[in-house]
């Protein structure tokens, strides 16, 4: 059986994270150094589109920019893909046994 709604502690809101000292900052300058991951595809498939007349080579343009940013994204640590602590990972070398 569940305990009462009074009984429960609280949520955690994202109010409460942003009453933070200096987690408002922090925030902001993160969400505008991010704006760019939205904006680069669309200013390269324009920028190609102008520059060479064709869609197709727009989107050849757009996989090589796909490609480059899967390549050279680094793997994510075994903590944030789920693996079980004391698990064998097989991309952090830290989790070998």
């Amino acid at each position: 059986m569940s305990a009462p709604a009074s009984a429960r502690p609280a949520a955690p809101s994202y109010a409460a994270a942003l009453r933070v000292p200096h987690a408002r900052r922090a925030f902001a300058t993160a969400l505008v150094g991010r704006l760019s991951y939205g904006t680069v595809p669309l200013s390269l498939l324009l920028a190609t589109r102008r520059a060479t007349g064709s869609y197709a080579a727009s989107g050849a343009v757009l996989s090589l920019h796909g490609a480059a940013v899967a390549f050279l994204t680094p793997p994510a640590p075994c903590w944030w893909t789920g693996t079980a602590p004391g698990a064998t990972c097989c991309r952090c070398p830290s989790a070998s046994p």
